[in-house]
């Protein structure tokens, strides 16, 4: 007898924080310092991406379209990338990643990828494909999140930045739209040289299940956890391992699950 399940997994591989991963312990954290002019006494206005790398912060201000590199302390700064429509200028940076001290930007502005070190514009190339998730590199290659209908990421070769493959699988949905939109991961680059995008946290599938066919690998579920609909909803409104407050798609899921479409899956 076929039923219908909703089946809403919540991966959650890297937690950042005042949390403790094994014992759900609590820690207070106390601020020590903090920051919120630059130095012409203008303010930070929108933080889209933030890196810490070498003792340094990189702070990338959307709304302003600048980076800047403080110091721990946060009482120096510097610009690594300036404002502007000039070729060594940024228009409409949204993400950005390090590599030895080099700091590569993904510019909406000029759809491309620009490269700076020490605050020296270092060049750049044109993107065929990107999006404004996070993106990753070592010394020769560089993913790119950057989803199409079929795949989900780019690879480019640093030597030869011309050079951009799509690669990767996507969950497809039933337009193009819905599994490009669906489909945008964040891409991490572990110490064992694989890419996995599993930095993001939920993926919602409805389809109908035969419970007596359902069989499933341990080790495809042991990092899994499985909730149904009310308690899903109730964690993120207390705001569940400090991560639902401000994060849009743990609203968004939570409004599906509290429509007419879903309840009619219970």
């Amino acid at each position: 007898m076929k039923k219908k399940l909703l089946i809403t997994v919540i991966m959650i591989l890297y937690l950042y924080g005042c949390q403790e991963r094994k014992n759900n312990g609590v820690f207070y954290c106390q601020v020590e310092n903090k920051i919120e002019e630059y130095p012409d006494s203008s303010f930070f206005s929108n933080i889209t991406c933030m890196n810490y790398d070498n003792g340094k912060l990189y702070v990338l201000d959307n709304k302003r379209g600048d980076i800047v590199e403080l110091n721990d302390d946060l009482n120096k700064m510097k610009y690594v990338s300036r404002h502007g429509e000039a070729p060594y200028e940024t228009v409409m940076p949204f993400t950005f990643s390090l590599l030895n001290d080099t700091v590569y930007v993904v510019d909406f502005g000029t759809r491309s990828m620009k490269k700076f070190y020490n605050g020296q514009f270092m060049g750049g190339f044109t993107l065929s494909n990107t999006n404004e998730n996070r993106f990753c590199l070592n010394d020769s290659m560089l993913f790119l999140s950057a989803t199409t209908d079929t795949t989900s990421f780019l690879k480019i070769t640093l030597r030869h930045p011309s050079e951009q493959v799509q690669l990767g699988k996507v969950v497809k949905e039933k337009t193009k739209t819905r599994t490009i939109m669906l489909n945008k991961r964040h891409l991490l680059y572990n110490k064992d040289g694989y890419i996995n995008n599993h930095f993001d946290e939920c993926y919602l599938i409805l389809k109908d299940v035969d419970i007596n066919k359902l069989t499933l690998q341990e080790d495809e579920v042991e990092d899994v956890k499985y909730f149904p609909c009310d308690e899903i909803i109730n964690k993120i409104n207390d705001n569940y391992n400090g991560l639902t407050e401000k994060n849009v798609s743990w609203h968004i899921l939570k409004r599906l699950l509290e429509s007419n479409i879903i309840s009619k899956l219970k």
